[in-house]
């Protein structure tokens, strides 16, 4: 009878532990929306099992609670998605034992808006003048347009940073109302308005330079205004933001600034008030560089002469030409001379002439390079420029300029290769500058524009002769352009030598 008890209650303890384990803890965590526009609503939805066993749901951002409810085992809650950027958001559930659990993590990107900032300059003017409205966008997804307004009339839209549009209407006086209205490549919309007063009387008209655009630390520079008013100067005073440098009431209006003691840039502002109290502006920047010069290079319109030696077709009358330190410019720094090292014509041979208005004459980093007038031949004139530091006479920038007579070129165009080809969704294709006349292909000709980074990219040939400037510009007579998105798409490119413009049209296929 005992033994009978005994597997009555094995058998028991058997079917207890054959039967169906708890059911374990979980829960989700889903978004209306991953990539949600700035300012919009996003829905997240918390479902917990098993429902019985819960007594707390909550919603979190990182570890700040947004939202809890009680014995349920649902959660919903709306966002507003007013913070650019990456956001996570976790679901959290606590059963009536204490057991807690955590959803997956959903990160919702914020797209923001662009940011706006709007400067009419000048933003006091007289009748029948102009002033310029710039616009300044900081935006994370490109910009499709920045279009301005007064009231809701457009004057006009802008493609190309700076943007930037000029008011000349000011016919009466009074106080007008603008508006800037960036788009993203997104759709996405920011603003920003400025407002200019026009006056019936002249106001005094300024110019302001710095003696140094760019010093080192513990350097000077000198600011000089000059002032055109028809009523006379009562005085000029001198501005970094909002902050009085000081004032000058004679001619010339200058300041002596001494205190660049950190690297970075510093704006200035020059305020010239007439003898009836109408005031004019303007201003002028300097950067402040980290140390002494340690090499020179050569610039010759405003692109580095990688080589030292470069070949160009003289199309304009002057080639300007700039030395600099790795650093950057420093004025009053050079000497300049030009040797021809070999030549098939007797007589000029061009000569080194200083930036007009440049008051640093010949000793100045930027000078000007003017070819003679060639007879008629074929050929080159190999010129030997060279800049020398007059702070420190072992550095020397030198460029070999083998020079071909003027008129030479007559414009560029554009052409695939092979010819009229329709370039092929994220495959290469090739693109040269080519003269006018379809000669050839010429050697270091274009000055490339990149597309908007949305249809394609733009790279160097590693078959060509290729090299990228400071601002990033790609400089080579072939490039190859991958598109990456269907439709049209235009290529434009600069002359390197005369200027020319060129565009070509494209139609982007699977």
């Amino acid at each position: 009878m005992k033994l009978g008890k005994y597997f009555v209650l094995v058998g028991l303890s058997l079917i207890v532990a054959c039967g169906k384990p708890p059911e374990s803890l979980t829960v989700t965590l889903t978004s209306s929306e991953l990539n949600p526009a700035f300012n919009s609503s996003v829905t997240f939805t918390a479902t917990a099992t098993p429902a019985s066993k819960i007594v707390k749901l909550e919603l979190l951002e990182g570890t700040t609670v947004k939202k809890t409810v009680n014995n349920a085992a649902n959660l919903e809650q709306n966002i507003v998605m007013n913070i650019a950027g990456k956001r996570s958001f976790t679901a959290r559930v606590t059963d009536s034992a204490g057991v807690v659990a955590s959803s997956a993590v959903v990160e919702v990107n914020t797209k923001a808006p662009p940011v706006v900032t709007l400067t009419a300059f000048p933003n006091t003017i007289a009748v029948n003048t102009t002033s310029v409205l710039i616009a300044s966008v900081v935006s994370n997804n490109g910009i499709k347009e920045v279009e301005f307004f007064e009231g809701t009339k457009s004057l006009g839209k802008d493609l190309v940073s700076p943007f930037e549009m000029p008011v000349n209407d000011f016919v009466s006086s009074g106080l007008r109302e603008f508006k800037a209205v960036a788009t993203d490549n997104f759709g996405l919309i920011g603003q920003a308005g400025a407002s200019v007063t026009v006056v019936s009387s002249s106001l005094p008209f300024v110019t302001l330079k710095a003696s140094l655009k760019e010093v080192f630390v513990d350097g000077l520079s000198t600011l000089t205004a000059s002032v055109v008013a028809s009523s006379g100067v009562s005085e000029v005073e001198f501005f970094e933001g909002t902050k009085s440098l000081g004032k000058d009431s004679s001619v010339p209006f200058e300041l002596v600034v001494t205190d660049f003691t950190s690297v970075g840039s510093r704006v200035f502002k020059a305020v010239a008030t007439d003898n009836n109290g109408l005031k004019g502006e303007a201003l002028t920047s300097i950067a402040v560089l980290a140390s002494k010069p340690t090499s020179f290079k050569l610039f010759a319109d405003k692109f580095l002469v990688r080589s030292g030696t470069v070949t160009l077709n003289l199309s304009p009358d002057v080639l300007e030409l700039e030395v600099k330190y790795e650093v950057g410019t420093v004025s009053k720094q050079t000497t300049w001379t030009l040797t021809v090292l070999d030549s098939n014509i007797d007589g000029d041979f061009g000569t080194i002439v200083a930036v007009p208005g440049d008051p640093n004459g010949l000793r100045s980093s930027k000078v000007r390079y003017v070819p003679p007038a060639f007879p008629d031949f074929d050929g080159f004139i190999n010129i030997l420029i060279e800049a020398k530091s007059v702070q420190d006479p072992n550095q020397t920038a030198r460029a070999l300029f083998p020079v071909r007579k003027k008129g030479t070129q007559t414009g560029i165009i554009l052409v695939t290769s092979p010819a009229n080809a329709s370039p092929k969704l994220n495959v290469p294709i090739s693109i040269n500058i080519r003269t006018v006349d379809q000669v050839g292909i010429v050697k270091n000709q274009g000055i490339w524009n990149f597309p908007d980074s949305s249809s394609g990219t733009l790279s160097c040939d590693p078959s060509v002769d290729c090299f990228f400037t400071e601002q990033g510009e790609i400089v080579s007579p072939r490039v190859l352009f991958t598109p990456l998105k269907l439709g049209a798409v235009s290529i434009t490119a600069n002359s390197l030598h005369d200027g020319a413009f060129a565009k070509l049209d494209l139609t982007v296929v699977p």
